[in-house]
């Protein structure tokens, strides 16, 4: 049975308090994705699952991370 292109296949799935899709693609981007490759899937109780072309290393999730942390205080400041 062929694979329909819209199937999403999870490599990493992202769970972190202060979770952004928006920020996820943009650090994604940043990493040397394209964005016509990354796949997000967005669940409150699973967090974020991004489809990639290869899995993300801990030192990408690490940054991605920081990332989700550094918009979220960016935020509160105002």
């Amino acid at each position: 049975m062929a694979k329909k292109q819209d199937d999403f296949e999870a490599t990493d799935k992202l769970k972190h308090r202060y979770a952004n899709d928006e920020v996820l693609r943009r650090s994604l981007i940043l990493m040397g994705f394209k964005d016509k490759e990354i796949k997000i899937s967005a669940k409150e109780s699973d967090g974020l699952s991004v489809q990639l072309s290869k899995q993300l290393t801990d030192d990408q999730k690490k940054t991605i991370f920081e990332a989700f942390k550094d918009e979220h205080e960016a935020k509160m400041r105002g």
